[in-house]
Order: C-alpha cells, then sequence, then structure tokens
C-alpha cells in the first residue's frame, strides 16, 4: 500500500506542479492535496480495480485494512441524481455540512463524521422529500431540513 500511495503522491505532484512538497502528503490508505487558497483538502484514494466491467473496484478501510467494495461511476450518478433534484442547494447544503465537520474535527480532539457518510445522510433527506431551498432559515432556527 505503502509504494502505492508514494506512486500517487508523485502523479499528483506532477499534476499539481505549482504545489510544495507539504500540499500532497501520503497518508494511511490515501494522498491528501491541500489547496491553499481554499483551504480545501481533498483525499485522493485509490481503488483497486480489477478489470470488472461495471467498474467496480475495492477501496482499503482506514480503520481495519479491509477491502471496501465501491463504484466511482455509481458513486459520481449517486450524487449527480441529488443535485439534479435540488439544482444548487444540494450541493450548498453538502458543502456547508462539510465545512461544520471540518470546524469540529479542528475543535474537538476525536470527533469523527466522514465526508461520504455527511453526503449518505442528505441524500436520505433528498430521497425522502426534504427540500434544501431555505437552509440558511432553517440553520437559524433549528427546524429539520
Amino acid at each position: 500500500m505503502k509504494a502505492l500511495l508514494d506512486y500517487l503522491a508523485e502523479r499528483l505532484r506532477k499534476a499539481f506542479p505549482n504545489f510544495s512538497a507539504d500540499q500532497v502528503k501520503p497518508q494511511t490508505y490515501s494522498v491528501t492535496v491541500s489547496f491553499r487558497g481554499s483551504g480545501l483538502d481533498v483525499d485522493v484514494v485509490p481503488i483497486l480495480y480489477d478489470d470488472d466491467p461495471q467498474w467496480y473496484g475495492n477501496l482499503v478501510s482506514q480503520d481495519d485494512g479491509h477491502m471496501l467494495k465501491t463504484s466511482i461511476p455509481l458513486h459520481l450518478d449517486f450524487a449527480r441524481k441529488r443535485k439534479a433534484d435540488h439544482k444548487v442547494d444540494f450541493a450548498q447544503v453538502v458543502r456547508l455540512a462539510k465545512a461544520w465537520a471540518k470546524y469540529m474535527k479542528s475543535e474537538r480532539e476525536g470527533f469523527r463524521f466522514k465526508s461520504f457518510m455527511i453526503e449518505l445522510i442528505l441524500a436520505h433527506l433528498s430521497d425522502t422529500g426534504h427540500t434544501f431551498n431555505d437552509y440558511p432559515k432553517r440553520c437559524r432556527t433549528s427546524s429539520p431540513i
């Protein structure tokens, strides 16, 4: 895994030649790319692909190293459907929730709320008829989305 992540980090450094070394960091099971201007960190996670015609592959779990079956095209379709249902608001609410989680992680040691879990929860709300068009008001009044 380490050799794969080192290789991936090198490829990312070539893709972003203006980045300094500390902006592309191999982690245990991913490579984090840090964008200074926005403060955005993106984890690039390799998928162990085995010629599956449906594009399934395996991620290595950060928790215990076991394999997790996934499909990038299905993940993208999943997100696109919710974005289509809520043209602007779904993506904005996801970004807001992810920013909140990042803030909480910096404030509370041990706080965990994975980015993908945020997407799943908000997708569930979308699929069960909740709207996101007035999220600033709902954040102020603490009413459910």
